[in-house]
This record gives structure tokens, C-alpha cells and sequence, in this order.
């Protein structure tokens, strides 16, 4: 079985390479005559394709770390419409295989759900994963994500939530273009489904769901 390629940006930040420290020139003598000067030969191959295989991998490193991102969502379920602003941060766990990547990045959010009149705001952070293609142009997308939420006040309309803290649950797909993979200047537009719930904590515990149309932008 081959083994899984992982970037060489796991945490988004480029891997140390040792300094290149040069050997000392070796006499003139030849192979056969002196093997010390062999040894110094190949020492000094060794540590140039060592300092060339740095360049690559610190460049790759630097290339593939996702820049932050702004998208706004909103949409309508079950007569309760939501709008808000979503910030992703820099990305933490990076791997690749088969040409397929998957990317787990911090996310905020901030929501303002209404109902008839009556409104929450609830704030939260995501720990979201993406799917997609390495290195495709246009590149469709599945996510997935959990996280913790701070709702402003216990109850909207007929539904009381029990605690103003709610969990989260979301998943989502797209299509993402343009820059680089998660790099600066890729656009990308999905929907995505989010439910929130006190997992039990406390009853009642209705939850509250949202289904958004999101549009984002790496810069």
C-alpha cells in the first residue's frame, strides 16, 4: 500500500532546514591514491543536494499555507432567516494524497437569526475541514465541521432552547476558483448546513438550524 503524502505545511508554517555548512576542499590526490578525498568528494554532493532539496521545500511550504478568508452567508429554514459574516484563519492540518486535500482551518462566525420580529445573535468558532481537488482550476469542495456557540438570548419565537450555549454541527459543499488552492485571491461560493443544539445539557433542547448560501474571498 503506498503511503499517504503529507505537505510539507502541516501547521501552515514552512519546516526548518538545516543551515548548509560547506566541507573543506580536499587535496588534489587522486580516488585511487588518497581515499580521504573520495569521502570529502561526495561529502560535499551531499551537502549541496541537501541545500538545493531546502530551497524546494521551504518554497513548497510557503506556497501551500492558506491565507485568510471573509465570506458572507444567509439564507431561510423552517420560517427562521439568517445572515451573517464568517472568518476563516489560517489553516493547521494540511495532507494530500491521490491529488485529493484536505485542509482543517479555524472559523468564525457570527449570525443574526429572525423570526417574525423576533431576533438572536449568536456568535461561535469552528473547527472546519475541507475537501477538494490540489490542483484542479475550478475546484469543488465538501466540508464538515464542529463547534461551540454563544446564542444572546435562551429563546426565539415558540422555541426555548434551554441554555444560551449551543453546540454545532455543520457540512457543506462548493466550488472554489481562481489563486491558488486556499491561497490569496480564491473565491468561493456554496451552501452549507448548520445545526445548533445543547446536545442534551439541559431540556428543552429543540435546536435551531440554518441552510446559507455562502460567498467567500481569500486575500
Amino acid at each position: 500500500m503506498k503511503a499517504p503524502r503529507t505537505s510539507a505545511c502541516l501547521i501552515g508554517r514552512p519546516l526548518a532546514v538545516a543551515p548548509h555548512r560547506p566541507v573543506p576542499a580536499g587535496g588534489g590526490s587522486s580516488p585511487g591514491a588518497d581515499p580521504s578525498g573520495v569521502r570529502r568528494r561526495h561529502a560535499r554532493t551531499l551537502s549541496g543536494m541537501r541545500a538545493l532539496a531546502g530551497v524546494f521545500i521551504a518554497g513548497a511550504a510557503s506556497s501551500c499555507a492558506a491565507e485568510p478568508g471573509v465570506a458572507i452567508q444567509g439564507g431561510r429554514y423552517e420560517s427562521i432567516e439568517t445572515i451573517g459574516l464568517q472568518v476563516t484563519l489560517d489553516d493547521w492540518f494540511r495532507a494530500e494524497r491521490s491529488g485529493w486535500r484536505v485542509v482543517g482551518y479555524p472559523e468564525l462566525q457570527v449570525n443574526r437569526h429572525e423570526q417574525s420580529g423576533d431576533e438572536l445573535v449568536q456568535g461561535g468558532v469552528f473547527a472546519t475541514f475541507r475537501v477538494d481537488p490540489a490542483h484542479a482550476r475550478m475546484r469543488p469542495y465538501l466540508e464538515a465541521g464542529l463547534g461551540a456557540n454563544v446564542f444572546s438570548r435562551g429563546n426565539i419565537g415558540s422555541k426555548d432552547f434551554g441554555t444560551r450555549f449551543q453546540f454545532g454541527e455543520l457540512i457543506g459543499i462548493g466550488i472554489a476558483w481562481g489563486g491558488n488552492t486556499g491561497g490569496a485571491n480564491e473565491t468561493w461560493i456554496g451552501v452549507r448546513f448548520t445545526h445548533y443544539s445543547n446536545a442534551g445539557i439541559k431540556k428543552p433542547n429543540p435546536g435551531l438550524e440554518a441552510l446559507q448560501l455562502v460567498i467567500g474571498h481569500r486575500f
